[in-house]
């Protein structure tokens, strides 16, 4: 791998000088994704390796530069592979690995030559520096990269070799090192130099001290100190570090150069006139790799449009090898400034994309490779018409790609487009974007039965490499045609592509680096995505959601909620013989809540049914009468959430208001019947006027309360009615129906245990 991917001696990933996430404030919870906006599935190896599934229009362009290497039918080699997963890995991951394992070596190789030596303690080290500049220019980068420490590591070796394991050179060295390495962190305001090497030291030593003084001085910003060292080294040939000295020094001028308000051309051009030199130098040719990489750095901060067409140029060829990932990098960062814009992710507003083809530098449209990206994220007339032009001149697959994601089915070229991409065989890279393309034209154009053929053909071919997040989006688009709701539900149910922190913000598995390990895609268990429960708990009558426990394959959990959720629902609807019919089921499902069941069961009349039912809610704070998504409740259903995921409100019933829940909801109705929809809206209306779960089994307690105030189980009614109003949605009418339990508790049955645990109402 090259070393601007790895940040090793050269460290060029933090010359770029990018600044680091922001996050916000917690708590965070896990969430399941269907399908990623922004990257393919994971691992992204198989996706450098030609698995494309559906091209995302909102993905990062570097995944677009690969996909057009694959439509122009000059895929990745096996060396490019590895690189672009490199660079993707590392831009996925929020830390840098390699510097964390580097540096933990650089640890135990510390602690193992310093022994019980008190005077040699080891200091922790952030390899992150901050740059404070002028107004608002701020910005953290990479100091001290993974080849620094892995550098100290074997110089710790060689000295402890030539010195001895025990000498007081070896000591002096050790805690030299140190001192270098306490400024790879925080601002540049407090720099920590190594002392000149003492006189009672053996001075064979002192070539590593001037390059342990030169090299602090690199990582304080003491630039021009650090130059003049570096240079003075280099003109020294019985030093051992007099080459890497002499490349050091063109690498401190790019640092200085960059690490600032504005980066200094002169100072960079300098710099790359003075790397072309010693590149022709054989004298160096162990270190031509990092010049050749540290060139390109210089190339890229240098550059405009000639340096991203010279890229785009070595990206569209087979022949890149290693250089790709590094390559691409810089391209990606140029497309940016070439665009204006901040990151290559591009999750924009329609109109944005129109003004993003309409703004672009005329060298984004010089290349087809550049072209295409541009294309893939955009949309608009003079866009359209652009490709169509290119399209009818070339036939090139691309093109149809890029004109096949943005077309209208309205359009006279539809019907030309349409079938030259029903010609494209199952066995090209495209196939499954020009499918789920053509699909999606098929929904709009109202021609259900051809998208149902068309997607079950695609679901049922074994020979097809479905990408999870591909086979969801099929999945999804069928089930918006689905002839029925056992039909739709066949469709609704899952697979979730992985699992992230809510924190991330990147789409980023917890488990990112076992994912990545993988040579296939994770089988995670099935799963409602939020806007299909959306629908469930809003759209559709009861009798219906009854049939989901019986969908084969569900999992237990998600089987368990789905019971208790009808089984509350049939209670709020005062479907007693239902509840009975249902009972069994429940039962084996959640054992916790048999014995609650059975009283429920036994009770003879519907006022006591009432009570009974309104306690085993209380008792259970996982109860209500909706079904949770991937993300929903974790914590055990008789358990109360810290997080006053408890019971339900009103408002619960309500459609979502996002412009996804809205269009789920509106597209899959069609699966419902007329009458399912009239009984679905009948049926919220009255789970609705229940009220917030607090106030309606608020008032079913004490209305039981008066009507027989000797049950011995209303005191524990009471209490928990006043508990259910501190953990779940609080209101006015909450407040009412605390107040009124509280004194009815305290008032009534005043000597109860339950009544001494309620010390409060809220």
């Amino acid at each position: 791998m090259r070393t601007k991917l790895k940040a090793s001696v050269i460290a060029l990933l933090a010359l770029l000088s990018l600044p680091s996430p922001a996050l916000s404030c917690g708590p965070f919870f896990d969430e399941a994704s269907f399908q990623y906006r922004n990257h393919p599935d994971m691992p992204l190896k198989l996706y450098a390796a030609g698995t494309l599934g559906i091209i995302g229009s909102n993905y990062a362009r570097s995944y677009l530069v690969v996909a057009w290497r694959y439509f122009n039918n000059t895929p990745l080699s096996p060396a490019e592979q590895k690189s672009v997963v490199a660079l993707w890995d590392q831009r996925m991951n929020l830390e840098n690995n390699d510097t964390d394992k580097e540096l933990k070596k650089w640890e135990t190789t510390f602690k193992q030559y310093s022994g019980n030596d008190k005077s040699l303690k080891f200091e922790d080290v952030s390899s992150q520096k901050s740059y404070n500049g002028s107004g608002d220019v701020w910005f953290t980068y990479l100091n001290c990269p993974s080849d620094a420490f892995a550098k100290a590591t074997q110089t710790a070796k060689k000295v402890a070799d030539t010195f001895g394991p025990s000498s007081g050179e070896l000591k002096d060295w050790l805690k030299a090192q140190n001192q270098v390495f306490c400024n790879c962190g925080g601002y540049a305001d407090k720099p920590v130099i190594p002392a000149a090497l003492a006189g009672n030291l053996d001075q064979k030593l002192k070539p590593y001290r001037d390059y342990q003084i030169a090299a602090a001085n690199f990582y304080s910003n003491n630039f021009d100190k650090a130059l003049e060292s570096f240079q003075k080294i280099s003109q020294d040939k019985s030093s051992p570090f007099n080459e890497l000295a002499a490349y050091l020094a063109v690498r401190t001028m790019v640092r200085k150069a960059t690490v600032a308000d504005k980066n200094d051309t002169s100072l960079l051009s300098q710099a790359e006139k003075q790397l072309l030199s010693m590149l022709t130098d054989k004298s160096f040719s162990a270190l031509h790799e990092p010049m050749r990489d540290l060139l390109g750095f210089i190339k890229f901060k240098l550059g405009g449009a000639d340096r991203f067409s010279e890229l785009a140029k070595e990206l569209s060829s087979s022949k890149e090898g290693a250089e790709a990932g590094n390559n691409l990098c810089d391209y990606t960062f140029l497309f940016d400034k070439m665009l204006g814009e901040d990151s290559e992710f591009v999750e924009t507003t329609d109109d944005s994309r129109v003004k993003r083809w309409e703004g672009a530098d005329k060298a984004v449209k010089a290349d087809d490779l550049s072209l295409f990206v541009l294309a893939m994220q955009t949309e608009g007339k003079d866009s359209f018409q652009h490709l169509l032009k290119k399209w009818q001149e070339s036939k090139k697959l691309y093109w149809l790609v890029a004109l096949m994601s943005q077309l209208d089915p309205k359009n006279s070229e539809a019907g030309a487009l349409s079938a030259e991409a029903e010609k494209v065989a199952s066995s090209s890279p495209a196939y499954l974007h020009l499918q789920y393309c053509l699909a999606a034209l098929d929904l709009d154009r109202g021609q259900k039965d051809k998208v149902r053929a068309r997607v079950d053909k695609i679901l049922a071919d074994k020979t097809l490499k479905l990408p999870p997040g591909t086979r969801n989006q099929f999945m999804t688009l069928r089930s918006k045609v689905s002839s029925n709701f056992a039909e739709y539900l066949k469709f609704a149910l899952q697979r979730p592509v992985g699992i992230e922190a809510g924190w991330s913000g990147c789409e980023l598995p917890n488990d990112f680096e076992k994912v990545e390990a993988r040579s296939d895609y994770a089988v995670l268990p099935p799963a409602f995505p939020s806007f299909v429960t959306g629908f469930l708990n809003t759209q559709v009558p009861v009798a219906l959601l009854g049939t989901i426990p019986n969908i084969a394959g569900l999992p237990a959990q998600l089987k368990a909620d789905s019971l208790q959720s009808v089984w509350v629902r049939k209670f709020l609807l005062k479907d007693y013989k239902g509840l009975d019919a249902l009972a069994p089921a429940l039962k084996q499902a959640v054992p916790g809540v048999a014995s609650q069941l059975g009283d429920f069961q036994n009770a003879t009349s519907p006022e006591a049914k009432r009570f009974i039912g309104s306690l085993m809610i209380l008792r259970n704070p996982g109860m209500r009468p909706i079904l949770s998504d991937a993300n929903g409740r974790r914590t055990p259903i008789n358990k109360i959430d810290d997080y006053q995921d408890n019971w339900w409100a009103a408002s619960d019933l309500s459609p979502g208001e996002g412009a996804e829940q809205k269009a789920a909801n509106a597209e899959f109705s069609t699966s419902l019947s007329a009458a399912e929809k009239a009984s679905a809206q009948t049926e919220i209306k009255s789970l609705k006027s229940f009220g917030d779960a607090p106030v309606g089994l608020g008032k079913a307690v004490l209305d039981w309360s008066t009507k027989s105030p000797q049950d011995p189980r209303i005191p524990e009614a009471l209490h928990l009615a006043v508990r259910a109003t501190k953990f779940c949605n609080h209101t006015n009418e909450t407040s009412a129906v605390s107040k009124q339990a509280y004194a009815v508790l305290h008032n009534k049955y005043p000597k109860n245990p339950w009544t001494a645990k309620t010390k409060y109402y809220y």
